[in-house]
């Protein structure tokens, strides 16, 4: 194991340092994936309580979710930018939003 010690608010690991603050862009594309699974389940749970029969609706949804998980996507890499930050929110963040657009467009290219 590499050796980390804690000095300040900085957390020191070999010859690097890292604030103990997240970078910004990436916590607000934990968010933006947050509120894009939100609209999947909302999504989900419409169509099945109107029986199939939601169709303009859920779409409209779904969309909204591609749309909000691609600015995910965005401020995730905008989160890289930052300097002296911890880079491990932005880099979930990106995973967790590339998937939610993947899952959307599969939906819509499966035509469920």
């Amino acid at each position: 194991m590499a050796e980390v010690k804690k000095v300040k608010n900085k957390i020191f690991h070999r010859n690097m340092f890292f604030s103990a603050k997240p970078a910004a862009g990436g916590v607000v594309s934990l968010i933006c994936g947050g509120a894009a699974v939100a609209l999947l389940i909302i999504c989900v749970c419409l169509s099945y309580g109107m029986g199939g029969q939601a169709g303009r609706l859920v779409g409209s949804l779904a969309l909204t979710a591609f749309i909000v998980s691609g600015f995910g996507i965005y401020f995730g890499f905008r989160g890289f930018k930052e300097e002296g930050k911890a880079y491990l929110p932005c880099r979930i963040g990106v995973i967790f939003c590339g998937c939610v657009c993947a899952f959307v467009v599969a939906l819509f290219v499966i035509g469920v």
